[in-house]
Formats: C-alpha cells, sequence, structure tokens
C-alpha cells in the first residue's frame, strides 16, 4: 500500500508507542510544546493496532525497552502491510542498537533506527521533518553493516539441526527443560546437550542470552 502523503496536509499525526508511560508522555508532552504535530501515546503492544486504526498516524515512534524487541518488530511488519501504512522510527538504547536489529528493522518497513545516547530532542525533529518527507534515516554503512547481519544470520540457522531449530523455537516459547523432556521424548541430558550445542553456535554463554539472541533472528 501507499504511505500517506503528508505534504498535503496541515497537521502531521504522530503516534509514541512506549511500553514506559512516563517516558512515553515526556515525549509527547516534548513534541506538544515544541511543534504543530498532534501526538497521541500508547503504552501497550496489545492495545497498538487498534489505537493505529482509530488514530491513522502518518508517523509512529516506537521507543524500545529490552523486552520490547520482539513484539515491536512483529508490529512494524503489521503496520507496513496495513491499508494506511504510516512512517516508522524506532528509538533505543544503545545496547539494543545491533545490526542484526537494523536488518530486521529494515526488513519490517522502518524507515530509521536512532540510539538515545546523544540523540538530542532538535535532532529528533529533524529526523520527523525527514522521514514526513519521505526520506530514509539509514546510512549507507547501516545498510552494509545489516546485509552483512542478514548474511551471518542465514548461516547460523542453516548450521542448525532440524532438532536444534526445534529446541531453539521452544525456548523462544519459554518452555522449561522438562517440558523440553516430554514434548520431543527425549531425556534432560539430552536437552542440555541440544542446548549446549545452540549456544555454543550462537556465540553466547547463557541460556537467556541464547534467548535473547534467537528472539533478534526469529524475524
Amino acid at each position: 500500500m501507499k504511505r500517506m502523503n503528508t505534504k498535503t496536509m496541515s497537521i502531521t499525526r504522530i503516534l509514541i508507542i512506549d511500553s514506559h508511560p512516563i517516558t512515553g508522555y515526556s515525549l509527547a508532552i516534548a513534541l506538544d510544546l515544541k511543534t504543530n504535530f498532534e501526538t497521541q501515546t500508547c503504552f501497550d503492544y496489545d492495545n497498538a493496532s487498534q489505537i493505529i486504526s482509530t488514530f491513522l498516524p502518518h508517523i509512529v515512534i516506537l521507543n524500545l525497552h529490552s523486552q520490547d524487541t520482539y513484539r515491536a518488530i512483529v508490529l512494524c511488519h503489521t503496520m507496513t502491510t496495513s491499508e494506511h501504512p504510516p512512517m516508522i522510527i524506532i528509538l533505543l538504547p544503545p545496547s539494543l542498537l545491533t545490526d542484526a536489529l537494523v536488518a530486521q528493522a529494515i526488513e519490517a518497513g522502518v524507515d530509521g533506527v536512532l540510539s538515545h545516547e546523544e540523540l538530542e530532542f532538535t535532532d529528533l525533529i529533524q529526523a520527523i521533518k525527514k522521514v514526513n518527507e519521505g526520506q530514509s534515516l539509514f546510512t549507507t554503512q547501516q545498510m552494509r553493516n545489516a546485509l552483512i547481519a542478514k548474511q551471518s544470520i542465514n548461516t547460523i540457522i542453516a548450521d542448525l539441526t532440524p532438532r536444534e531449530q526445534e529446541i531453539a523455537e521452544l525456548l523462544i516459547e519459554g518452555t522449561s527443560t522438562t517440558e523440553f523432556a516430554d514434548t520431543l521424548a527425549i531425556s534432560h541430558r539430552t536437552v542440555y546437550a541440544h542446548t549446549g550445542n545452540i549456544m555454543a553456535k550462537l556465540g553466547v554463554r547463557s541460556r537467556s542470552e541464547a534467548i535473547a539472541r534467537l528472539y533478534q533472528m526469529r524475524m
């Protein structure tokens, strides 16, 4: 679907999605005071699609926290395939800004991913204006790094055995070791062995790190 042309509209509608109400409200208030944008906030990803369908934002700003990454990417896919797809900007802390996440964001139709670090409010306003004019915020280097990361992810996925891929999916779903054994009809020792192999291939040291990495790779 063709995205809405905001140049012909007097007021740009911006939806801020943030699972932390304090930071979400703060950003909305700042935009209301310093710009002529019309803003609305959403603090629950479960309600985001409904708010988007009624508010019809021209731009959606997702202020990500660590627990939001997977649901945010899923929501971006949903928005960009909707009847009135908005422009999308993702804000996130430096710890979440990886080439793999940028690759997922690009694939999901996001127009820019910005780190909170050293991001002045005036920089955000300029970014909004660029996106409002149909420009991408991704640099050539970001695009290149994202492509390399995507190729690396594909290599890792291809290196997982069919059984390891099954266990990887169950890891993402929060399955316990006992549930693994019951679901796949294997022993606890075998579950530990497969999980260890997955961790080694992902280059992580703990189960929680493996789950986080698998979340990033899932899309």
